[in-house]
């Protein structure tokens, strides 16, 4: 990977992670153009796009990552504010990709660039929006271009930041509701966290959850004009932008159609989605179509926003000078535990769940959709489901509601696969978590992260410190044996983790990955030939070798949807290892089954010193 495509990819992970962790706060501020609430899933999705497209880019020289950043972007947009964001990303990637080092000269072009890119499609500018903080941050950049590239970067970012904070005083229903744009405050995290991102440093993302309730004129706003936002790429050499938007103008508004032939990204608010469509398909052939219900999704703000609780000060728990408890300390884990209700197996026990979207529906794992609805719309098609980790703001929420426990011990799903022990330890230094809270990396998931709070779970019962528990946990990943085996290849080929090809090759032949963890990331076991039984036999293969028969050995299983199967492999477990103590048996919820579908069977291993 080149210096120019590490960093690029370093600050699109960056903004991807700012951004998302101000999805939902950027969500509820959202009352402009219309108060549909996705402006925060939005940007999220289109910088998460970005990020990922970038990575999987074989990018090498500024030119080719400039491109490979404006084809991800654009084709990952979504909704209004996201097509407007990958404008503003391809307008500052045309300069910044021709230049030979990035100086403060070259910044300040760019985001000039960046700004044009931006206003060149809005049929009728509106200030007060994304529009005038990137014009505002450019205006920066122009008056210090030839200073230290640092300190213009900080100025800029700061002029981006007084100018959302004006936003409420340029546009009549931002002042009457009283908050900011939206898309101005998410477009200002997008560009601090890939500030950070480049530098290599942690991302201090604000909180999701709100400081105090919006107004009642924040949360009911009226409807949009139109029923439907419809947003879909349109690709071919046909395309006839001038007469797209003519006759796209006719059938609504909040009109976008950016990029060139051939490829355009298409936004429209209509109350006929349908022959917005057959009028594109006329010019070329569409893809990621998103069709979605703005009156709905109006409605089901105002419902979240009424009820929306209020963050305050945390008391700090009981005063306890000595160790920690089961009494004290409370344990708090990610959905990815695949505990449905861990408070009912310990009163100490909380859980905070990631979410998991199908298309623009969002649940939340295992309060939301429980896994046999979840593994019915998965056999039944449609989008696939993606994932997204908690919020900060979630975490704060979990910590506030254990304001009477002393200590917290947080045990998130690995970081090497989700951003989900970020989040909490961004909650973990907010001063309002009162300086008791503890996170750590279990790096593994599912049964895996459910075993170490089990074990967590023993050393507060006999009494401990926050030092032996960081220990003990870190001694334990590290004896921590898992393997998985997944029954069709389908949703690892749906989820981008496999192709097609070698999906319809393994399916021909028989030929399944098992799949193991190592140092928290997913890897390749082994590879076996002849299906399930085969792939059985080598679960008798993984226990054998990473359980001495004279040790003291404690077991989990986890199945996706296949308790027959679990319960076969239970039955090989007794009959190899009669010793060992099988403590766990969890069906995988929504975020964790995504990726490996039902009939996923997992056995995980944890061999006492």
């Amino acid at each position: 990977m080149s210096d120019a495509h590490r960093i690029a990819v370093a600050a699109a992970r960056g903004a991807a992670a700012a951004v998302e962790a101000s999805r939902g706060r950027l969500n509820d501020l959202n009352v402009y153009p219309v108060p549909d609430g996705d402006t925060g899933s939005n940007l999220a999705d289109t910088a998460r796009e970005l990020a990922t497209g970038l990575e999987a880019a074989p990018a090498e020289g500024p030119a080719a990552v400039a491109a490979a950043a404006k084809r991800a972007v654009l084709m990952g947009a979504s909704g209004n504010s996201g097509a407007i964001l990958s404008q503003i990303v391809g307008g500052f990637a045309d300069v910044a990709g021709a230049a030979a080092e990035i100086d403060s000269h070259v910044l300040a072009r760019a985001l000039r660039s960046a700004t044009d890119a931006a206003y060149r499609p809005v049929q009728q500018p509106i200030e007060g929006t994304m529009l005038t903080v990137i014009r505002e941050m450019a205006e920066t950049a122009e008056g210090l271009a030839g200073d230290d590239l640092d300190a213009v970067l900080d100025a800029v970012l700061e002029a981006g930041a007084e100018s959302v904070a004006r936003t409420q005083g340029m546009l009549a229903v931002l002042r009457d509701a009283g908050v900011v744009d939206a898309g101005a405050a998410g477009l200002v995290e997008f560009c601090r966290g890939a500030v950070a991102g480049a530098r290599g440093e942690h991302i201090q993302a604000p909180l999701e959850a709100i400081e105090r309730p919006l107004s009642f004129e924040a949360v009911h706003q009226e409807e949009s004009l139109f029923r439907y936002c419809t947003s879909f790429l349109l690709e071919g050499d046909g395309i006839d932008r001038d007469r797209l938007e003519a006759e796209l103008l006719a059938m609504g508004d909040c009109l976008l159609v950016v990029g060139e032939a051939p490829m355009c990204r298409v936004h429209l608010h209509t109350d006929d989605p349908g022959a917005a469509l057959s009028q594109a398909v006329a010019m070329g052939s569409l893809d990621r179509v998103a069709i979605a219900n703005m009156h709905e999704q109006t409605r089901r703000r105002e419902e979240r926003l009424s009820a929306a609780p209020t963050l305050v000060a945390l008391p700090g728990g009981r005063a306890h000078a000595g160790g920690l408890t089961a009494e004290n300390t409370a344990v708090v884990l990610d959905s990815t535990a695949d505990l449905a209700h861990p408070e009912r197996e310990h009163a100490n026990w909380r859980m905070v769940p990631l979410t998991v979207r199908f298309g623009e529906e969002q649940f939340e794992d295992w309060r939301g959709i429980e896994p046999a609805e979840f593994y019915r719309r998965l056999r039944n098609g449609g989008p696939h489901p993606q994932t997204a980790a908690p919020s900060p703001g979630a975490y704060l929420r979990a910590f506030e509601a254990l304001s009477d426990y002393a200590h917290i011990i947080v045990l998130p799903v690995s970081s090497k696969v989700s951003g989900s022990v970020q989040a909490a330890r961004i909650a973990a230094e907010d001063p309002a978590a009162g300086g008791r809270v503890t996170v750590l990396d279990g790096l593994t998931v599912s049964v895996g992260t459910a075993m170490l709070a089990d074990g967590v779970q023993r050393l507060l019962e006999a009494g401990t410190t926050v030092e032996e528990v960081t220990a003990w946990v870190e001694s334990a990943r590290e004896r921590l044996r898992l393997v998985i085996y997944v029954d069709s290849l389908e949703y690892l080929r749906r989820g981008g983790r496999i192709s097609r090809t070698r999906e319809l090759a393994g399916n021909v032949v028989g030929l399944r990955p098992l799949l193991t963890l190592r140092d928290g990331e997913l890897a390749l076991y082994r590879r076996v030939l002849g299906g399930r039984r085969r792939a059985l036999r080598e679960f008798d293969r993984f226990l054998c070798d990473n359980s001495p028969p004279d040790a003291e050995v404690r077991v989990a299983l986890a199945h996706g949807a296949d308790p027959a199967g679990a319960e076969v492999v239970a039955a090989a477990v007794r009959r190899l290892r009669p010793r060992a103590r099988i403590e766990r048996v969890s069906e995988l919820g929504a975020v964790v089954g995504t990726h490996g579908g039902p009939g996923t069977l997992g056995l995980l291993v944890l061999a006492e010193r």
